[in-house]
């Protein structure tokens, strides 16, 4: 982390590359880029203006507000429409531009685009925008939710490139690519949905009235290895509404992208001029050609039977947290691949637009999901929840359905999938991405193995099964393919905790060997029982808001899931995965030796407190007296009351120490005990509403010596 002069902002190294704009990708020779990453000003609500660098991710959760300024060059503004891009701001985000208002944004993990009137625009420097940033969430209200334990951090500001795309007034604006594969023939159609942009209704009428024509053509060519593919004829665009142009090609026998082979085709649109066929606008969409299907229980890519052999990543890095930079990307991106593994499921949340682009060409297959994850019950009927679900799916898909390597769509992720209501939403999203012509499969991810409602409104139902053994996965996956046998069988997540550097064999449930083992053991249920596959949960360790009892609290809320740990240090697991997915021979597993005792400083102070008590009473007969008086004799207590019989000072400071630690030996030990309950730590979550108070007691769980001192005393 550089030493920035905010306080609580991860702007990562110096030396890092960040990750490209979303703008970078649309630049071509008749556009222009203003970036606008660098050195900003925030302040927080209440707070004094201080430096920092953007992109970053905030820890500070509530109100900020940034401001910068930036040149705009003078031979853009008489002939250009402005469009703000951002990547990426969390929570929700007003902004203006020299004090011009340009629009609100919500959602903190879909890029969008607002249109800049160059009339709030000044020529050279001097131009200031400002933008104001909430990124608070709301258990009961905001999508995503407040986050519960193993959820992910939800960092604030501006964590992704943000930039200022010049086009001509006249523009190619939104392109969606369909292309149809054949498996028969062999042959692909590829349609492109083409949306021109003009700068006003005003601009569109002129050129309407002023006889004004323009074309559509369409340019196809591979990318690796280059090679010319196809021409389309021009296409006449009608300027009077807001229409979309169809324009389609045939590919015959297209090189089909796989994870073994991904390739990939690279189009250019071009916005012809209808007089001189000059070109005015042009813009350039990667996409590529492959038939991903589920079918009889199976998924089928290309026509071809295939097993994910996949991860969970989070998108959490040290040093940077939420801002990525390229190479986090690309460093994990290419691990994974070693690993061996054809799949990634984006945990909780739209990942950065250069992961997508990184599994296209890495040829890696992504399950890319909302941040629906652990909604309430309360909220499907709550006003606004399913427009704001509904337009977080839209950004998401239209951000990112060209890409070959996206094979499906998350809506739901740990949620009560027995409740009539979530499936009732699934089924609405659902409706709603094939009313647009997206043919993507969609998926959700549940904990509820036997009560489960919702698994026919999804293309893919996956299971959660995070802390099971391979019992509980046998089970699992025999109750589910009964319940949806046409469905395949997908793992969502299958993991555990793991104590990094715990190598005491894989008897001890906690250390890198047990881990190595369950996956191990996984892997061989999904070759018995022939599933088609899943994910391991996870590949690194990853920040969350709410502590966890599972594992002992170090001040930072960590979830320790990972092969790898957060500094990205291989754990034993790593090394037998690679083995398994590769089909090489597995690493030989130390068994050890490990049990679970109940820590001596409990059976000592119980059986410490037991003989004093019992000497005490046995010593002193008016304090037995007493103390039987007030524990079973209510009667003759309260008549002591009333009487206002005095007691020995000594007599009641002791019983009153004596039922302290009683309290406090009983509290610890039962908390030591369900420390690794899941239910448990929900519960306490529950009733804990501060993640440091939380913190705070689970620390004292975990070292019960401490927990008996404090709990007698407090």
């Amino acid at each position: 982390m550089s030493l920035a002069a905010a306080e609580d902002f991860l702007e990562g190294s110096d030396s890092q590359r960040r990750a490209p704009l979303l703008g970078s990708s649309q630049q071509s020779p008749t556009r222009s880029v203003i970036d606008l990453t660098g050195l900003w000003q925030v302040a927080r609500e209440y707070g004094q203006r201080e430096s920092v660098r953007v992109p970053s991710a905030s820890l500070f959760s509530g109100k900020m507000t940034f401001v910068r300024t930036f040149d705009v060059p003078d031979s853009l503004l008489g002939s250009s429409h402005f469009q703000l891009l951002a990547d990426g701001i969390s929570d929700r985000c007003e902004i203006w531009i020299n004090n011009s208002y340009i629009g609100q944004h919500t959602g903190g993990y879909t890029g969008f685009s607002l249109p800049v009137n160059v009339s709030a625009l000044r020529a050279g420097g001097g131009n200031t925008i400002k933008i104001a940033v909430d990124n608070s969430l709301d258990a009961r209200r905001s999508l995503p939710p407040e986050q519960q334990v193993f959820g992910w951090k939800s960092y604030g500001g501006i964590i992704r490139g943000i930039s200022i795309l010049a086009t001509p007034q006249t523009w190619v604006d939104v392109v969606v690519v369909d292309p149809v594969f054949d498996l028969q023939s062999r042959r692909c159609n590829v349609r492109f949905m083409i949306t021109v942009g003009t700068a006003s209704r005003e601009l569109a009428s002129s050129l309407v009235r002023r006889g004004k024509s323009f074309l559509l053509a369409v340019e196809i060519a591979q990318t690796v290895p280059e090679a010319f593919t196809a021409r389309s004829a021009p296409v006449a665009v009608d300027l009077s509404g807001r229409g979309v142009e169809t324009v389609s090609l045939q590919i015959p026998n297209p090189a089909l992208w796989s994870p073994s082979s991904p390739r990939l085709y690279e189009a250019r649109i071009l916005l012809l001029s209808g007089e001189r066929r000059a070109v005015i606008d042009e813009k350039r969409v990667s996409f590529g050609i492959r038939s991903l299907t589920a079918d009889r229980g199976r998924l089928y890519l290309n026509g071809e039977p295939i097993l994910i052999k996949g991860v969970t990543w989070v998108e959490d890095f040290p040093g940077s947290g939420g801002a990525v930079s390229e190479e986090c990307i690309e460093r994990d991106l290419a691990m994974i691949k070693a690993l061996g593994a054809n799949a990634i499921r984006a945990a909780f949340h739209p990942p950065h637009p250069y992961l997508v682009d990184l599994c296209d060409r890495y040829g890696i297959l992504l399950f890319e999901e909302m941040p629906a994850w652990n909604v309430p019950d309360g909220m499907y009927a709550a006003p606004g929840f399913r427009e704001s679900a509904k337009k977080y799916l839209r950004e998401m898909t239209s951000r990112d359905r060209n890409h070959p390597s996206i094979a499906a769509w998350g809506l739901m992720s740990w949620f009560d999938s027995s409740s009539p209501e979530a499936a009732e939403v699934l089924a609405e999203l659902t409706r709603d991405l094939r009313a647009g012509g997206d043919r993507h499969l969609t998926y959700m991810v549940t904990p509820l193995v036997r009560n489960d409602v919702c698994g026919e409104a999804v293309d893919l139902p996956m299971l959660d099964l995070q802390g099971a053994d391979v019992d509980g996965l046998k089970e699992a996956a025999l109750i589910w393919t009964s319940r949806y046998p046409s469905k395949p069988f997908l793992v969502g997540a299958f993991g555990d905790i793991v104590e990094h550097g715990n190598h005491r064999g894989y008897s001890d449930p906690r250390s890198e060997e047990a881990q190595a083992n369950r996956f191990v053991q996984y892997y061989a249920v999904v070759r018995e029982l022939n599933l088609s596959g899943g994910f391991l949960a996870s590949f690194a360790d990853w920040h969350g808001d709410v502590p966890t009892t599972l594992q002992p609290y170090r001040g930072g809320v960590m979830y320790n899931l990972g092969m790898l740990s957060y500094q990205r240090q291989e754990r034993s697991a790593y090394a037998v995965v690679r083995a398994m997915y590769t089909g090489e021979r597995i690493p030989a597993l130390v068994m050890g030796w490990s049990s679970e005792q109940t820590p001596m400083a409990f059976i000592i102070v119980g059986l410490l407190a037991l003989i004093i008590t019992v000497y005490a009473m046995n010593q002193n007969r008016r304090f037995r007296e007493n103390v039987s008086r007030s524990l079973f004799r209510s009667y003759n207590f309260f008549a002591d009351l009333r009487d206002e019989r005095v007691i020995s000072l000594s007599q009641t400071l002791f019983l009153a120490g004596l039922l302290s630690l009683t309290a406090a030996l009983t509290a610890g030990s039962l908390l030591y005990h369900f420390r690794f309950d899941p239910v448990a730590d929900r519960l306490l979550s529950i009733v804990l509403i501060s993640p440091g108070l939380k913190g705070e007691l689970i620390n004292l769980t975990w070292t019960p010596t401490a927990f008996l001192l404090y709990g007698t005393v407090i």
